[in-house]
Parts: C-alpha cells; structure tokens; sequence
C-alpha cells in the first residue's frame, strides 16, 4: 500500500510491524491532525473467520483495560471488508531489542521496565484477564520512559480458558506457536504444563515473567528449544543453570538469581 491510501478516514504512512494475525500501521487522523498507529488483521487473513473472532476479542479486551501500562483504544471499526482499532503511537524499542543493544544494559537499567511489566500484569490479573504471549519483544519502551504490554491477541477471560489441543505436526523448527484452538504462545517462554494440553492460568503468564528477569540477569534464555516436540520429549529433563554461574560478570544480586530460579 503505497502513500495517500486510505483505510477508512485514515491515510496510510508506512507499515510498523506484521504478526502472526495483523499488521501496525502508521496512519494519519484527518479529524484530529495526528499520527496513530492502526492495527488491522493481515489481507491474506481477513476472510478467516476464527481469525476475525480473535482479532475483535483482543481489540475488545485491550479496550476494556485502563492502566498505564496498557495501550489505550480509540476505536474499534468493523466494516464491510475491513476490521480494525487505533490507538496512540507511541515511539520507542521494544523490550527485546534494549536486551541486545550494545553496551550490554545494566540489571539497574533494565529491573524497573521489568517491574512495571509486573505491575501490568498484576493489574490484568485482577480483571480475571490473562496475556498469554508474554516476552520481551512484546513489552514497548517509550522514548518518554513509559513502559506498556503490547499485542493482546492471544489474551482471554481466565474462565475462558479450554485444555488445548497439543500439535504434533508441527515443523521441527516451528517455535511460534499461534494456531487457532492449538496451544497459543512463544515457545520459549510457554510453561511445561502448556505443552501437555493443560489450560493458561495466572501462572502462565507469572512463568513467562520468570523468564523474562533471567534474560535480564543474564542476557541468556534459560533454556534451548528446537521445536515444540522436543520440548515435549526433554521437559522434564530440562536444567535450569544458576544466573549467578551463567554470567558471573553480570554483578547478579543473589536474591533476584533466587526468584528467577523459581
């Protein structure tokens, strides 16, 4: 899509981001002169039904949360050939990009982006909502200094959650893992039980976090994951090094190289 097109009211700028289910796009306001980011399901995608199910439940459930740490949604637009929401740009990294920036980041640095991270996290839990697709890539840093959770497509209600479906067919590099009615997550951080077919609970989302400070302590995931059938095969098996052995050079505070082992 080139420049001046229109989606709706708004003009295109350029594309942001592409996921598994939608694209970002940088669009212009004409009514209120500004700059928003518009996310729409992806072309090749939006006759899928299951798809336009789960995009209007994460433009819903984002719109339902009010909290700092959480995007704020302008509008939701369901039309004949096109659906999709706005909501602020905000410019800025994302957390896994200041991860592998260069100088290494401090633990100082990084620790209170983790924390509002929780911050969030705790509040949605309160709503009975959980993410489910908790990472680094998916938590924007601001150039203002806000932190805020992003892409919600795979949140739903905790009394929403179903046992799913295991995929033995998948590749054996397949590590997103965001089929419809399957088990939804990022492999790296998707806790053992989730691989067993067992329901997202509070926990998933508190176990991804553990993941996420032992990249902060280390700039190392804590475990190697080809692919979701290996995974499945060495789970239990799976050894879990001390942040403080892994990267000595780190200066790790004992007590975070603790909570990030639990």
């Amino acid at each position: 899509m080139g420049p001046m097109q229109k989606i709706g009211r708004y003009s295109f700028i350029r594309s942001l981001a592409k996921g598994g289910m939608g694209e970002v796009i940088l669009a212009h306001d004409p009514t209120c002169d500004r700059e928003i980011a518009l996310k729409r399901i992806r072309p090749d995608l939006k006759e899928h039904g299951v798809i336009k199910e789960r995009f209007l439940r994460e433009a819903k459930i984002t719109a339902s949360l009010t909290h700092p740490g959480i995007i704020t949604i302008y509008t939701i637009h369901q039309e004949e050939d096109e659906l999709y929401y706005t909501m602020p740009y905000v410019a800025g990294q994302t957390f896994k990009e200041l991860l592998r920036s260069s100088p290494s980041p401090t633990i100082a640095s990084l620790l209170p982006i983790f924390l509002s991270t929780c911050q969030t996290i705790a509040y949605t839990h309160s709503k009975n909502i959980l993410h489910r697709d908790l990472k680094p890539e998916n938590i924007l840093v601001g150039k203002f200094g806000e932190v805020i959770l992003l892409d919600w497509g795979l949140a739903l209600h905790a009394k929403d959650a179903q046992p799913e479906e295991a995929l033995p067919e998948l590749k054996e590099n397949e590590k997103e893992l965001t089929r419809p009615g399957k088990i939804a997550g990022t492999l790296a951080f998707l806790a053992p039980e989730r691989i067993l077919g067992a329901p997202a609970t509070i926990q998933t989302d508190i176990y991804a976090l553990g993941v996420t400070l032992y990249q902060i302590l280390t700039l190392r995931l804590p475990f190697s994951r080809k692919s979701l059938v290996d995974y499945r095969k060495n789970h239990r098996r799976e050894e879990l090094l001390d942040p403080e052995e892994l990267a000595p050079y780190r200066d790790i505070p004992p007590r975070l190289s603790q909570i990030a082992k639990k």
